[in-house]
């Protein structure tokens, strides 16, 4: 509508595995270019675009991962608090109290938005639900910068990142937003890992149940909710975030014959 070019930098992994969102993009006029590297996920794709974002000082940056440099963590947030502004709307309609908000947490900009209006009620437990894909999670990493800001990060000994290859796109970041990391530190959300298997099984429940086709994303927060309901008071209130639907995952390697 602004007559302005665009460049999208897709990873190899994503490219082969989202063709739908692919085809969309193309679609928008979008110059969609895909980053072939040793590592063929979503970190090399930031990490190209960023690179092209310094050698073009008259282009600019958006970011869509809360792991990015000042001021985008705190516009991610601001945008997508419009999520948790709505969910606290529909609450209040209903005159339900709140007792656990689940979300799943890549870099985490969906779930910041999702718990920005339950910071500040102890009443309100917040669970943001990483992949368990054999690395212990990003938001026990250690201290480091990546993509332009100081997080926790998968990192060696050197500093060196350490890429995940999880089976939802998604949770393949290797590092989450500052936010994700300063809530760990001081105990304002829990942070948990499901496998692979549970997130799968989940997502079958979701589209048996509902008729709803999730994300794998997703999966992983439905399966810790259900795995956490049978120890709750039947009238505690739980809401678990849905950042997108499974048709981006039905060509994922082994996706469709699963779902």
């Amino acid at each position: 509508a602004l007559g302005l070019e665009s460049a999208v930098f897709m990873g190899r992994a994503d490219f082969d595995a989202e063709p739908h969102n692919a085809r969309i993009l193309k679609k928008l006029g979008t110059q969609l270019q895909v980053v072939d590297t040793t590592h063929r996920g979503r970190g090399a794709a930031w990490a190209r675009a960023m690179r092209y974002w310094a050698e073009h000082p008259k282009s600019m940056y958006a970011a869509s991962a809360l792991a990015a440099p000042s001021p985008y963590p705190k516009i991610l947030e601001s945008f997508s608090g419009l999520i948790g502004a709505e969910l606290r709307v529909q609450l209040e309609r209903k005159g339900l109290n709140l007792n656990y908000l689940v979300a799943p947490v890549g870099s985490g900009t969906y779930a910041a938005g999702l718990f920005s209006f339950a910071l500040k009620n102890e009443q309100i437990h917040l669970v943001g639900v990483q992949a368990n894909d054999g690395d212990k999670p990003c938001i026990k990493a250690s201290k480091g910068v990546m993509y332009g800001t100081k997080t926790s990060v998968l990192q060696d000994s050197e500093g060196l990142p350490l890429y995940r290859e999880s089976r939802a796109g998604g949770l393949s970041q290797n590092a989450v937003g500052p936010q994700h990391a300063a809530w760990s530190e001081r105990n304002a959300v829990s942070y948990k890992q499901v496998g692979i298997a549970a997130a799968l099984d989940a997502c079958k429940v979701i589209l048996a149940e509902a008729g709803i086709l999730v994300s794998l994303e997703a999966g992983h927060a439905v399966a810790h909710a259900l795995s956490l309901a049978p120890s709750l008071d039947p009238k505690d209130v739980i809401v678990v975030g849905i950042p997108s639907s499974g048709i981006r995952d039905l060509s994922r390697p082994g996706q469709a014959e699963e779902h």
